[in-house]
């Protein structure tokens, strides 16, 4: 028995969840499964699942969600998922790009997803141009999360979902929040322009390579944190870890001008901040 949680309007944002038990859901699920899977293979089931339809008319930058599972003996367990890995997110959010029409990296205003136990499968074909669906881009399937496949070897007597943040490409985020997701995303990217902005110092007064390095090394280690967080009931974005590898790329491959403009890019404020969307309006 599956349930979607509903106390979240998410209408009024053009997204829409389709269930099982919708007639559109079968011909919805079928269409993603029917396009090849670069990330591995389909879902074992979709007894538990569900279609996000992206009408908002924008692309969604990345979103998180929330398996929620009951056992027989009433206990609760809850498995949290995000869509973050790819660094044209990072530079989306972060104010340095605007969103690209590839297949893998946004889900493009029109676009599907299906979201299952087993990741986030689809893909932005069925919205593309044959030209642009020869981009490449991110992945289309993420299984990021805090734990295995949600009720495997157990005896589940009920399995919630629940679509908790959607991040747009205009800055807003909706959603109840409960994974604190946006104040993770929020907090990493000014740690990041306050980091690159001490990089950039740095550089300027002539500092080596080596200090750069030595400034990003411990970011890149940083998952511990997030694990802690997440048994505390929360999911960090992990952007400062990719922030990290980003610079340290850029230290090994590009040149000294090209390191200095790209941290100093990174230190940058966006023109437009992030915000949480207004509450759902009184009943």
């Amino acid at each position: 028995m599956m349930q979607l949680e509903k106390s979240y309007e998410w209408g009024r944002f053009g997204v829409a969840l389709v269930t099982p038990d919708d007639s559109a859901f079968g011909g919805l699920a079928a269409e993603i499964l029917g396009r090849p899977h670069p990330m591995g293979p389909p879902p074992e089931s979709l007894q538990r699942a569900a279609v996000l339809v992206n009408r908002s008319g924008q692309a969604i930058v990345a979103l998180a969600y929330i398996w929620r599972y009951t056992a027989a003996d009433g206990r609760t367990t809850v498995h949290s998922h995000t869509n973050f890995g790819s660094s044209i997110q990072l530079d989306v959010l972060a104010g340095r790009a605007a969103v690209v029409r590839d297949r893998f990296s946004f889900i493009l205003p029109g676009a599907k997803r299906l979201i299952t136990e087993d990741g986030l499968f689809g893909d932005n074909a069925d919205v593309l141009l044959p030209e642009e669906v020869r981009l490449g881009g991110g992945f289309g399937v993420s299984r990021a999360g805090s734990g295995r496949r949600g009720g495997a070897g157990e005896e589940t007597a009920a399995a919630e979902l629940q679509l908790d943040a959607v991040f747009f490409e205009d800055g807003v985020c909706a959603g109840p929040g409960e994974l604190g997701l946006f104040e993770s995303v929020t907090e990493d990217l000014e740690r990041q322009r306050s980091v690159a902005g001490d990089i950039v110092e740095v550089l300027r007064s002539g500092g080596t390579a080596g200090q750069v390095f030595e400034i990003l090394s411990p970011l890149a280690r940083r998952p511990a944190a997030g694990a802690e967080a997440r048994h505390q009931g929360k999911h960090t974005a992990r952007l400062l870890p990719m922030f990290a590898s980003m610079g340290i790329h850029q230290l090994i491959q590009a040149g000294d001008a090209e390191v200095r403009e790209w941290f100093e890019r990174a230190a940058q404020a966006p023109a437009a901040r992030m915000r949480r969307a207004p509450p759902d309006p009184e009943p």
